[in-house]
């Protein structure tokens, strides 16, 4: 984790260290070849990739059988043009959010009643990006 640390690859909470077998679970919910682009950042030649996705959703804490939500959250955002305006790249303090509705609540055991960042409920920690958003 100390390495992590260093290497800038954290922003300070803890990681976990992400091993090829444990990508490879998450890897296993979803049928997406792993080079599949998620979203296209010409303006930090950058892409966000499955595989990537996959490996930060892990660092953060996120659990394997979560990472279809991930998906589905990075997805909306893409169909919802936030990444294009560019407003994680600011000083503004803007953040998307996102709601998680239908029957995955239950089955990942997110929390949708009250104190929805509180204890006990790890679906609802800060583990997707760790800018707040849920895994």
């Amino acid at each position: 984790m100390e390495y992590y640390a260093d290497q800038g690859w954290t922003d300070g909470l803890p990681v976990v260290p992400v091993t090829e077998s444990y990508l490879a679970e998450f890897l296993a919910f979803t049928g997406r070849d792993p080079s599949d682009v998620l979203l296209d950042m010409p303006h930090l030649n950058r892409v966000l990739t499955v595989r990537l996705a996959a490996i930060n959703a892990a660092l953060a804490g996120c659990r394997p059988e979560y990472f279809p939500v991930v998906l589905a959250a990075w997805e909306s955002l893409v169909a919802e043009r936030y990444p294009a305006r560019a407003i994680w790249q600011s000083t503004t303090g803007t953040a998307p959010f996102l709601i998680v509705n239908g029957p995955v609540r239950a089955q990942i055991g997110l929390n949708s009643q009250g104190n929805v960042f509180g204890s006990g409920f790890r679906a609802n920690a800060r583990s997707a990006g760790r800018s707040g958003s849920a895994c």
